[in-house]
């Protein structure tokens, strides 16, 4: 457990903000420049303070283009909900140079972080509260954005912090974090455990492949196509299969913000193989390389860790063809007979690395 804890930490650590891509509004990280700042109710000098932020406080800032505001001034969302001059904030390079320029020691990490989240119902009530009877503040349609805040009291239960566009809390079975972008995941694996499922052949090379996967963070099935490549043997006798495939992962749970993710695979294409005894290569009249193909299935599950973009797991991957693989002719009466007839699939076990690409 405390394992799982660090890692969840570290995770969390490393997660940055990420950018609607179908919104009208983007948020920004700033800090305070000035030693007190006041944060006012409307875009305006004169206008009612809301409360303070101070210099070097991280805060959140919304650009919408729908709400334009004057000329220098910002729309806070968090710690505080108003609106302050832009002349009283600098950016996260801008503060590391002072900090470097000052010798300031280096701030803990906040405790929140944020996301944005996207609605997955065809529409969802914002509460003034983390309670059904509370005050509706709003709604949000189905793929409509959402900042999210995740407090250490709001990563777990049924309910989500909302910070734009609208102050409240969300059902969180209505929100996938992590956003609605389009994103291609290509990796390779390999299999360190390996178990071929014709009982008398034994693991030769362990398998190794690749994949692409594309998706959305919302999306519930994620397809992809696949490859894995191995050999098995019994003594003299090799047999090689190729399996390429398309799959599709149901995505059944995200944790730590959705860095760690568990999901269940099944997977269908066609298999290609040989098979050959090569005990006697000078004999390649009586013992061929003898080949041999047709449709397969697969099905599995694992794990997959997720940080800057890189993709970090585990799988099982079972595969098999639906009847007997057999290789060689049907030998006539009296023939040597060089048929043989196999199961070519395997039980793999795969580690796997990748890179997640947004497009």
């Amino acid at each position: 457990m405390r394992l799982v804890n660090k890692l969840g930490v570290f995770f969390l650590l490393n997660f940055s903000i990420l950018l609607a891509q179908n919104s009208h509004w983007k948020v920004f990280e700033m800090y305070v420049s000035a030693g007190k700042v006041a944060v006012l109710s409307a875009p305006e000098e004169g206008a009612k303070t809301k409360g303070f932020v101070y210099y070097r406080d991280k805060i959140l800032i919304v650009r919408d283009q729908r709400l334009p505001l004057p000329f220098g001034w910002e729309r806070i969302v968090f710690p505080q909900q108003g609106y302050v001059q832009t002349k009283s904030l600098i950016s996260p390079k801008e503060k590391r140079a002072l900090d470097v320029r000052f010798g300031n020691k280096p701030e803990e990490i906040p405790e929140w972080k944020t996301a944005i989240g996207i609605c997955t119902n065809e529409f969802s009530f914002v509460k003034a509260s983390p309670f059904n009877a509370s005050e509706t503040v709003g709604f949000l349609k189905e793929d409509d954005p959402v900042l999210i805040l995740l407090a250490n009291d709001m990563r777990q239960g049924l309910w989500l912090k909302t910070l734009y566009p609208y102050y409240g809390f969300v059902k969180r079975s209505a929100i996938a974090l992590g956003g609605n972008e389009r994103r291609l995941s290509i990796g390779i694996f390999y299999a360190p455990l390996s178990i071929p499922y014709e009982k008398n052949m034994e693991n030769l090379k362990n398998p190794f492949g690749a994949f692409i996967i594309y998706d959305k963070a919302s999306w519930l099935f994620s397809p992809g196509i696949g490859l894995t490549i191995g050999q098995s043997h019994l003594k003299t006798y090799i047999l090689k299969t190729d399996f390429a495939y398309l799959f599709t992962n149901l995505n059944f749970l995200s944790i730590f913000n959705s860095h760690l993710e568990f999901f269940g695979t099944v997977a269908a294409g066609y298999w290609f193989g040989s098979f050959q005894n090569t005990k006697y290569p000078q004999l390649t009249k009586y013992f061929p390389l003898l080949k041999t193909s047709g449709f397969a299935y697969g099905a599995g599950g694992g794990f997959s860790i997720n940080f800057s973009n890189f993709l970090l797991g585990a799988q099982y991957l079972f595969w098999n063809t639906p009847k007997t693989a057999v290789f060689g002719e049907e030998p006539k009466p009296g023939d040597f007979s060089n048929q043989y007839k196999l199961f070519p699939g395997s039980n793999q076990l795969n580690v796997f690395l990748g890179y997640r690409i947004k497009i």
